[in-house]
C-alpha cells in the first residue's frame, strides 16, 4: 500500500493548560540545540535498600524518568506555539524546533536537483526556530537547521513532496508572487508559479493519485488565471484620504488654495477650500502619508478648471523600503476614448466636459505613502480639485480613521468600528497598519473585562466571501509575554439571531499574520443590515497582565462562476489547464456535482484509490467518496456518513476518519461519533469504541508502546472533544481533546491494562520510519512513560503502577487550597503512609481523587486502603465525609489514622472539620477531633508526638479547634479527645512540623509572635509549654513552606520558601550554626512542595552542604535554568539534577508533592564504613575473642585443679634423681598386659 504523504492539517484545537509561556520558550532553546544528539542523563544512584516499597504522590496524570538529556514532560504550549518533536528511545519527546503558531502539513523533501533534503513544514506560524518565517520552511533533519522562504504572505494548509518531478505542491490560504493559494517550489529554483496560478479559494488538502495526476481539494471555484472577479466588485473600497497626512510641495499662497487637503473630500469644484493650487509656473507634488497599509488598484484624479489653471502631466509615486517607485498605469485617452498606458508621464485632460479620470494600477503594490508628482500644467499654474484612491478588497479597521471616508460614499454606510473598553492607540512598528491594544488583568485566569472591538464592513455585493483576522506580531512591541487568546465571532446575514461562526485564536505570533475564521456567504450592507466581526478576549487565560490587539478584518469576494467546486484534477505533464478544459476531467465534474457550499477538507490517496472527505453533498454522495485512480469513477463508502469529515489517516489497508458526525447516511452503524473506521475490503464502517463526545480535527499516526516495550502504529484524534463514550467494559473518560486508538487490542489506549504512556496536548501531523525507526511528530504535546494518576511505585527497576486505578479529580477554583499550596488547586495524591498488623499490610493514600472499591461498585473519594494480604482490596471510609473534600498530611497513633486537609462532613452527628481519625484495624471513625475552622480551614501538617505519648500535633491554617481559639497549630490530646493550644504567644500558618526530641517539635511556616513579630521557624516545648525562637532567624528570607532534617541527630535542617524581599525561590541549610544558602536560586515560577535528603549508592564530588553519599530530593513544580519545568530534582551541593517529569491530565499543571516509603528514613542517610574498614574491624573482633578463649580456658583449668588439691611436682633435680630407679625396657613393655590390682579385666 502507499500512502501519500502531505495532506491538509486543520487549524489546532484550542486547549491551554496553566503555565508560562515565556518560561517555556526559554527552556526549549537549548532542548533544540541538542536534538540531532540524544545524550544519555547521568544516573540518579538512589538507594532504595532500606525503604521497602516507595510511591511517588502528586497531581498529575503521568509520570517520567528522567533518562535523557532534553527530555521534557509538559513540552505543550500555553500560547498557542507548537514544535516538531523527535522521539528518544524511552518514548519521550524532544522538541526539535519551535514555531509561534501551528503546524498543519510536512512531508520529507528529497531534492534531486537541488541535492537538499529536509523536512517542509507548513502552517499559519510567522517563526520557526526562531527566524522570521512567514507560513513555511525547511528543516534539516541531519544538521538541526531551519531555512526560511520567504515570498509567501498568509498560511499554508497543505503540502505535497512529489520526489518524482522534484515538485513540492502548496496550498492553503496565501499569495506569492503572481499566485494565490497554491504554488510550487524546489531547491534549484525557490517558488515558481504553477501553470493555472492558483485558486480563488483557500486550498485544504493536496494529494497525488495513483495515476501521477495532483490532486486539488478546498474551497475554491475557479483557477487562479481565470479572472474570478466580479466587474461590480472591483475598486470598491475607498482609502480614507480625509484623515491622511497630506501635504504638499509648491503650494500657492492664495487663500483658500494653498491647503494640499483641500481635495481629499473634493469632486471638481473650483470653490475656495475644494481646490489646491500651485505657485505660478512652479512644479510640485501632493502627497498623503496613511497609518496603515493598502494595495491600491486605481486612482481617479478630478483636474482643476479654474481659469488659467490645470494640471497637464504627472506621475504617481510609492516608497517601498525607502525607494522611490514609479508606477504603471492604464487609463482611457479622454481624447480618442482608447486604452493606454503610461509610468513617468501621465496626462491629465483639462477638457471642463471630462469630469474626472481613473488611472488602474498594472502592478498591484501595498503602499503607505503616495505621491502625485506634478510635472507640466495647463496655463499660469497646476491644480487638482479632487483625489479619490480604490482598492479591490473590504477592510474594517479597528481605527476608524482608516475606514471609509464618508464623505465619498453613496449609500451612506461605510465600514466602520465600535470598541467596548481601555484600548488605546499604538504605532505601526513593523506592521502594516496601527492598532488598537488593551491592557487587561487576569484574575486567577479569569478575565472580567468587558474590552471589545466589532469590526462593520462595507460589503458591495451579497456572496461568498473569505474572511481573514489581521494579527499584528508580538516581538515588535515586545508583548510576546503576556499576549493570549481571543474569542472571534460573527454576523454574516439578515434573519439569525446568533452568531454564524465563532473561534477562537491566540495572538501570541512573533510577526504579522492572518487567519481565515470564516468561509462562506455574507450579505451585502443595506439599510437595514451590516455584516460584523466581534473580537474580545477569552474569559479563561494563562497570563496575568493580558494584551489583547485589534488591526482589522478583510472580505475577500470569490466568483461562484469559475468551473470548479473545491475539486481540481491537474496533470503535470498535460496541456496549460484553463477554464474551458476543466469539463475534461471526472474529477471536476464530480466537483461540480457538489453543492455550492461545500467543501472538500482532507484527501488521501490509498493503493490506486483517493479519498476525498470534507463538507458536501450531492445527489450521490455526502460527505466522503472514494476515486479510482484508473477511470476517475466515483464510489460510495457504505452510503457516506452524515455529517461533514475534516481529516483522514490510511493505516494498514483501513481508513481512519475524524470530524463531525454520528453515523452512516442510512443509519445503520450505531457508536460512530466523531470518528470511524472505513475497511474497503468489506465496504463497510465500523465504530472506535463508542466514539468521542466532540469534534475530530486532525487524524494522525503514531508510534507508541501499547505493551511492555513493544511499539506499533497507533491513530491519534486532536479536536474539540472532553471525554471518549463508554463502550463494553470501560465507562467514559476523560480525554480532553486527545485520545489514542490502538487497532491491535480495538481499545483507547488510556483503557489498556499495561504500563502505557501517557499523551495529551495537539497533534497535527507526523512522519514514521524516518532514516529508519525515528518518527518526527509536529504539535504541542506533554507526554511520560507511564500513564497513571496521582501516584506511582518506584523501584531500582523504575516506575510502576500500585494496585488501586486512581482517577484525580478536577477541583473546584478555591483560593484557600492556593493559597496553602501555592501552586494551584489540588487534584490526585498528596501524601501516603503505609500500615502493618498481623491480618493486614495496608497502603494508604490521601488526596482529592477517586477509586473504585473492591467489594462492590461503590465509588472511594480522597482515601484509599489497598490491603495486599487481602489480594489488594481497595477500600474508603465510611459515609459521612463530603466527596469534595481534600486530605494533605496524615500521621498514625497506634492504629488510629489521623488524616487533614480540607475536609468537611459528618461523623457519628458530629459536624468534621479538617481533620478525621478512623480506625484502621475496626475500619470505623475513631477518636475524631472537634472541627478546625475560620482562616482557610486547611490542615498541611500532622505529627504524632513519638516516645508513646498520646498527642497529635496539627498544624495548618484555621483559627478555632470546636470552641477553643487555637490558631494555626493545636494539640489533640487522644486520652480524652480534646483540643489544648499549645501556649498563647505564637499564631499564623503552619506548613510543616518536625519533632527532635520527645519535648521539642520544631514549627514551620509563617508564625507570629505577640512580642517579636513574624517568625519562619519555632521550637515548642510540649512538657514545659514553652516557645523558643531558631537561631539566627534574622537570615531567613521569607516564610518556611518546606522543612526536613539534615542530619541524624535532628540538629540540622533544610528549609525552603520565596523570598518576600525578591519574590525568589530560597533553599536553606542550617548546619547547627549557621544558615548556608543554595548559591543557585531556584526562578519565582517554582513550587515547591517536599524536601527529602536521600542515600546513594555512589559518592558525588564532595559539597559543603552534603555528605558525598547523599543528595537532597526536592519535590514540586520546579523550573530549572537550561532544562524547564520538572517534578522532582536532585540537588547534591553543587548543582541541580532533574530527577522526574509529570504531565497533567485536566491542562493545568502537574507537580510531585512527595515521596513516601513503607520503611522511611528519617534523614535518608545512614553512614557506612568502607568495606577494608570493616574486615579489618572484624578480624580485630575475631582475635580479641580467640585471646579472651584462650586466657578464659587457662583461667578454668587453674580453678579446676584448685578444687581437686593439686600439689605442685618437685622441680629440684636432687629430690628427682633419688625417687629414680632404672627399669630395663623389656620390663617395662611386659608390664603393659598385666592386669592392675584392683582393676577391670583387660577385654
Amino acid at each position: 500500500m502507499r500512502v501519500s504523504i502531505g495532506y491538509r492539517r486543520r487549524s489546532a484545537r484550542l486547549g491551554q493548560r496553566h503555565g508560562t509561556a515565556l518560561t517555556f520558550v526559554t527552556a526549549l532553546l537549548p532542548m533544540m540545540a541538542n536534538a540531532a544528539s540524544i545524550e544519555p542523563a547521568p544516573p540518579a544512584n538512589l538507594d532504595f535498600s532500606d525503604l521497602g516499597q516507595i510511591g511517588i504522590a502528586g497531581d498529575f496524570g503521568g509520570i517520567s524518568l528522567y533518562q535523557f538529556v532534553g527530555q521534557g514532560g509538559q513540552t505543550r504550549s500555553a500560547n498557542g506555539s507548537e514544535a516538531l518533536l523527535s522521539e528518544l528511545p524511552n518514548g519521550a519527546l524532544l522538541p526539535a524546533v519551535q514555531t509561534d503558531a501551528v503546524i498543519r502539513a510536512m512531508c520529507l523533501y528529497n531534492g534531486t536537483s537541488s541535492k537538499s533534503n529536509g523536512l517542509i513544514i507548513g502552517g499559519n506560524f510567522t517563526s520557526l526556530g526562531g527566524s522570521k518565517s512567514k507560513a513555511i520552511g525547511i528543516y534539516d533533519i541531519d544538521g538541526s537547521k531551519v531555512t526560511t522562504l520567504d515570498g509567501l504572505e498568509g498560511e499554508v494548509n497543505a503540502i505535497l513532496c512529489d520526489d518524482a518531478s522534484d515538485t513540492v505542491y502548496i496550498g492553503g490560504n496565501f499569495r506569492s508572487g503572481n499566485s494565490t493559494n497554491a504554488i510550487s517550489w524546489n531547491g534549484q529554483d525557490g517558488f515558481k508559479n504553477l501553470p493555472f496560478v492558483g485558486f480563488n479559494g483557500p486550498v485544504k488538502a493536496i494529494t497525488k493519485m495513483d495515476n501521477g495526476h495532483i490532486l486539488f481539494g478546498g474551497t475554491f471555484t475557479g483557477l487562479g488565471n481565470y479572472n474570478s472577479t466580479a466587474g461590480n466588485w472591483r475598486n470598491t473600497q475607498t482609502i480614507n484620504l480625509e484623515t491622511a497626512k497630506i501635504n504638499a510641495q509648491g503650494s500657492s499662497y492664495k487663500d483658500g488654495f494653498s491647503d494640499p487637503a483641500n481635495v481629499a473630500c473634493s469632486s471638481g469644484s473650483v470653490a475656495q477650500g475644494s481646490t489646491w493650487l500651485l505657485e505660478d509656473d512652479t512644479p510640485g507634488y501632493w502627497e498623503a502619508q496613511f497609518g496603515f497599509g493598502f494595495e491600491p488598484t486605481k486612482i481617479r484624479i478630478w483636474n482643476t478648471h479654474l481659469e488659467n489653471h490645470g494640471t497637464k502631466s504627472f506621475n504617481i509615486q510609492t516608497f517601498p523600503n525607502g525607494l522611490t517607485n514609479i508606477m504603471n498605469m492604464t487609463y482611457i485617452d479622454a481624447d480618442t476614448g482608447r486604452n493606454a498606458t503610461c509610468d513617468r508621464v501621465c496626462p491629465l485632460s483639462n477638457d471642463p466636459k471630462v469630469q474626472f479620470q481613473d488611472f488602474y494600477f498594472v502592478n498591484v503594490v501595498g503602499m503607505s505613502k503616495l505621491r502625485i508628482d506634478i510635472l507640466e500644467w495647463w496655463g499660469n499654474a497646476a491644480g487638482l480639485a479632487g483625489v479619490q484612491i480604490f482598492a479591490d478588497n473590504v477592510f474594517s479597521y479597528a481605527i476608524n480613521d482608516f475606514n471609509e471616508p464618508k464623505c465619498r460614499t453613496r449609500s451612506g454606510t461605510v465600514s466602520s468600528a465600535s470598541i467596548t473598553g481601555p484600548w488605546e492607540r499604538s504605532p505601526s512598528l513593523q506592521s502594516n497598519a496601527e492598532y488598537l491594544t488593551a491592557n487587561i488583568h487576569v484574575d486567577d485566569g479569569r478575565t472580567s473585562s468587558n474590552a471589545s472591538v466589532t469590526f462593520y464592513p462595507n460589503i458591495p455585493q451579497s456572496g461568498n466571501y473569505s474572511v481573514n483576522l489581521y494579527t499584528p506580531g508580538c516581538v515588535a512591541d515586545g508583548t510576546c509575554a503576556n499576549r493570549g487568546r481571543v474569542y472571534v465571532s460573527g454576523s454574516m446575514s439578515s434573519g439569525t439571531t446568533q452568531p454564524e461562526f465563532e473561534t477562537e485564536l491566540f495572538q501570541t505570533n512573533n510577526f504579522d499574520k492572518y487567519d481565515q475564521i470564516y468561509f462562506g456567504f455574507v450579505e451585502k450592507t443595506s439599510d437595514k443590515f451590516q455584516s460584523s466581526v466581534t473580537l474580545s478576549p477569552t474569559a479563561d487565560q494563562t497570563v496575568e497582565d493580558l494584551v489583547v490587539v485589534a488591526q482589522q478584518v478583510g472580505f475577500t469576494l470569490i466568483n461562484s462562476v469559475g468551473g470548479l467546486n473545491g475539486l481540481f484534477d491537474f496533470d503535470p505533464n498535460g496541456p496549460l489547464p484553463d477554464e474551458r478544459s476543466l469539463d475534461s476531467s471526472a474529477i471536476n465534474k464530480l466537483g461540480y456535482s457538489f453543492d455550492k457550499s461545500s467543501g472538500v477538507k482532507a484527501l488521501i490517496t490509498s493503493s490506486d484509490t483517493t479519498y476525498v472527505a470534507g463538507n458536501f453533498s450531492s445527489k450521490n454522495h455526502r460527505n466522503i467518496v472514494a476515486i479510482s485512480s484508473k477511470g476517475g469513477e466515483a464510489k460510495n463508502l457504505d452510503g457516506g456518513l452524515n455529517g461533514q469529515v475534516l481529516d483522514m489517516q490510511a493505516e494498514d489497508k483501513k481508513l481512519y476518519v475524524g470530524g463531525s458526525f454520528s453515523n452512516t447516511l442510512s443509519n445503520d452503524t450505531k457508536g460512530l461519533n466523531n470518528v470511524a473506521v472505513y475497511d474497503p475490503d468489506s465496504d463497510a464502517w465500523s465504530p472506535l469504541g463508542a466514539g468521542l463526545d466532540g469534534s475530530v480535527d486532525y487524524v494522525v499516526s503514531l508510534r507508541v508502546n501499547t505493551t511492555e516495550g513493544k511499539p506499533e502504529t497507533v491513530i491519534a484524534f486532536t479536536g474539540s472533544f472532553t471525554n471518549s463514550n463508554g463502550y463494553g467494559n470501560f465507562p467514559s473518560a476523560r480525554v480532553d481533546g486527545f485520545a489514542i486508538w490502538v487497532p491491535s487490542q480495538s481499545i483507547w489506549l488510556h483503557d489498556s491494562k499495561h504500563n502505557v504512556p501517557s499523551y495529551s496536548g495537539v497533534l497535527t501531523a507526523s512522519h514514521l520510519d524516518l532514516h529508519g525507526s525515528n518518527s518526527i511528530l509536529a504539535g504541542s504535546i506533554d507526554v511520560s512513560t507511564l500513564a497513571v494518576d496521582g501516584v506511582a511505585s518506584l523501584s531500582a527497576a523504575g516506575l510502576g503502577r500500585f494496585p488501586a486505578k486512581i482517577d484525580a479529580k478536577t477541583p473546584k477554583p478555591s483560593k484557600r487550597r492556593r493559597s496553602i499550596l501555592q501552586g494551584g488547586d489540588l487534584a490526585g495524591v498528596a501524601t501516603g503512609t503505609f500500615y502493618e498488623n498481623a491480618d493486614e499490610s495496608l497502603t494508604i493514600m490521601a488526596g482529592h481523587f477517586t477509586a473504585q472499591a473492591s467489594s462492590n461498585d461503590s465509588v472511594i473519594h480522597n482515601l484509599v486502603f489497598i490491603d495486599a494480604k487481602k489480594g489488594n482490596a481497595t477500600s474508603g471510609l465510611s459515609e459521612g465525609i463530603d466527596p469534595d473534600s481534600s486530605f494533605f498530611a496524615t500521621d498514625i497513633w497506634n492504629n488510629i489514622l489521623f488524616a487533614g486537609g480540607q475536609v468537611s462532613g459528618n461523623v457519628s452527628g458530629m459536624e468534621a472539620h479538617g481533620i478525621i481519625g478512623w480506625d484502621l484495624d475496626a475500619k470505623k471513625f475513631s477518636h475524631q477531633p472537634a472541627g478546625l475552622t475560620g482562616g482557610d480551614g486547611v490542615v498541611t501538617s500532622i505529627a504524632v508526638r513519638p516516645g508513646g505519648g498520646d498527642q497529635v500535633f496539627v498544624g495548618g491554617s484555621f483559627e478555632k479547634a470546636g470552641a477553643l481559639d487555637c490558631p494555626g497549630l493545636c494539640t489533640f490530646n487522644i486520652d480524652d479527645d480534646q483540643w489544648t493550644r499549645p501556649g498563647t504567644v505564637v499564631t499564623g500558618r503552619v506548613t510543616g512540623l518536625q519533632w527532635v526530641k520527645t519535648d521539642s517539635v520544631l514549627v514551620a511556616g509563617d508564625l507570629v509572635a505577640s512580642s517579636s513579630g513574624s517568625k519562619p521557624l519555632a521550637y515548642y516545648n510540649p512538657v514545659k509549654q514553652t516557645w523558643t525562637d531558631f537561631p539566627n532567624l534574622g537570615d531567613i528570607p521569607g516564610p518556611v513552606e518546606v522543612l526536613a532534617p539534615a542530619s541524624m541527630d535532628l540538629k540540622q535542617f533544610w528549609i525552603g520558601g520565596k523570598s518576600l524581599k525578591d519574590k525568589s525561590t530560597f533553599l536553606m541549610k542550617w548546619d547547627g550554626s549557621k544558615w548556608r544558602s543554595v548559591e543557585k536560586k531556584l526562578p519565582e515560577s517554582t513550587v515547591l512542595r517536599s524536601l527529602q535528603v536521600f542515600r546513594l549508592t555512589q559518592q558525588h564530588d564532595r559539597a559543603s552542604l552534603l555528605e558525598s553519599d547523599q543528595a537532597l530530593m526536592i519535590t514540586g513544580a520546579i523550573d530549572l535554568p537550561n532544562t524547564g519545568s520538572v517534578s522532582a530534582c536532585l540537588f547534591n551541593g553543587s548543582h541541580y539534577q532533574p530527577y522526574a517529569l509529570t504531565t497533567s491530565n485536566n491542562q493545568g499543571t502537574s507537580s510531585i508533592g512527595r515521596i513516601f516509603s513503607q520503611r522511611p528514613n528519617k534523614i535518608g542517610h545512614s553512614k557506612r564504613m568502607p568495606l577494608v574498614f570493616v574486615v579489618l574491624i572484624g578480624l580485630a573482633i575475631s582475635l580479641a575473642l580467640i585471646l579472651l578463649m584462650v586466657v578464659g580456658g587457662v583461667v578454668l583449668d587453674r580453678l579446676r585443679k584448685r578444687r581437686e588439691g593439686y600439689v605442685r611436682a618437685p622441680t629440684s633435680m636432687r629430690d628427682r634423681g633419688s625417687g629414680i630407679q632404672r627399669v630395663p625396657p623389656r620390663e617395662l613393655l611386659e608390664s603393659l598386659g598385666r592386669v592392675r590390682p584392683g582393676g577391670p579385666p583387660a577385654v
